[in-house]
This record gives structure tokens, C-alpha cells and sequence, in this order.
């Protein structure tokens, strides 16, 4: 016997819209029976099928994607930069409550994809490199506070004290100080012999 439940075609979807954010092309649509949810389950029980293809190629030859939900989100890496690119939508029951067939396409929705420079994510590049150079100054910091406490707790000794010593005694005289230090027998027999000179002319 022949059962309507059984034997549905979907009118074919609408308002087919594309957009793009966080490296993802974004696809919605409707499926005309958003109005009619309240006094039948069949927008609730219809499955979908998503075609994508390059716009300078042939139709035939492209990506489907099916989906029980009226959108859908395709990574940009999935598809080729800088590419004029269609996609159009068809639904169909899904062959639990309702059985039937796939509608007819809806209207191409048409758009270029980003290219590489544009889609290149320079904020998570900045991002990066600003958490590198917070974690490089914080490193430099921690390596230098040691040294410079190393450096001020280093005692080194003046040479101040014995200078004025030295200064004292001899008056400045710091070379009689070497002389004295270097050869002193030198002196002490100069010393002998000026006495045995004043001895003999005495």
C-alpha cells in the first residue's frame, strides 16, 4: 500500500550562506519546513548533503558532506587557497520515521578562499613571540640577580693600609722601601765600609 510517510521528496533547501572565521569556512541554510516544526516532525528527521567544488572545474567532480544539522564547518585546510570555490545543499528523510528521496540542489553559493598570506595566523604568531620574550626576560632576570649579589657579597681587599704604612715611614719614599727590601746586605756593607774610612782618617 502505498504510505506518504514513506514516499516523500523534500523541497530542496534555501538561503544556502558561506562564511569564514578562525581558519573554518562556515556553511548554513534552511530547510523551507522551519515553519511547519510546530505541527510536524519531518524538518527534525531530514538529513542533508553538503557538495563542494572548484568553480573552474567540473560539477561532477567534488567533496560531498553529509550532516543531519543545517550547518556545517570545513577547515581551510581541506580545501585549496586562494580558489573560486561553489557548493550548493540537497536534503532527503532520513530513513528512520520518514523514507524517500534526495531533493533537488539549491542554489550555488559562490566564494574565493583566503590565500596564504591573508589566512596566515599572525596573532597566534605574536602571541608566541611575546610569551618567548617574557619567558626570556624572566630567565636573563633569574640569571643576573645571583651574579650581582654574587659580586656585591665578594670581598677584595685594599692595599690602602700598607701604603700608608709605608708612606709614613719612609716619607713617600717608596723607592728607598724596594731598595731596602731588594739588597739589604748590599747597604749594611756599604755602611761598614764608610766607617772603616772615618776610622783611618780619625
Amino acid at each position: 500500500a502505498y504510505e506518504p510517510v514513506h514516499n516523500i521528496t523534500p523541497n530542496a533547501p534555501c538561503c544556502l550562506t558561506v562564511s569564514y572565521n578562525s581558519s573554518e569556512y562556515h556553511f548554513m541554510w534552511k530547510s523551507t519546513y522551519e515553519e511547519y516544526s510546530s505541527s510536524t516532525d519531518l524538518p527534525k528527521n531530514l538529513q542533508y548533503q553538503l557538495f563542494l567544488y572548484k568553480k573552474d572545474e567540473h560539477a561532477a567532480v567534488g567533496t560531498q558532506i553529509n550532516t543531519d544539522n543545517t550547518k556545517i564547518s570545513v577547515k581551510e585546510e581541506n580545501l585549496m587557497p586562494d580558489t573560486k570555490y561553489a557548493a550548493r545543499v540537497r536534503s532527503s528523510p532520513n530513513m528512520v520515521h520518514y523514507k524517500g528521496q534526495w531533493s533537488d540542489w539549491s542554489s550555488d553559493v559562490l566564494w574565493r578562499t583566503e590565500s596564504i598570506v591573508n589566512g596566515f595566523p599572525w596573532f597566534e604568531l605574536c602571541v608566541g613571540f611575546a610569551a618567548l620574550s617574557v619567558m626570556g626576560a624572566v630567565i636573563l632576570l633569574l640569571c643576573y640577580g645571583p651574579v650581582k649579589v654574587w659580586r656585591q657579597r665578594t670581598f677584595i681587599p685594599t692595599p690602602a693600609p700598607y701604603f700608608h704604612r709605608l708612606y709614613k715611614d719612609y716619607q713617600g719614599d717608596f723607592k728607598s722601601w724596594v731598595v731596602t727590601q731588594e739588597n739589604p746586605d748590599a747597604l749594611k756593607e756599604e755602611e761598614t765600609l764608610q766607617i772603616d774610612t772615618l776610622i783611618k782618617f780619625v
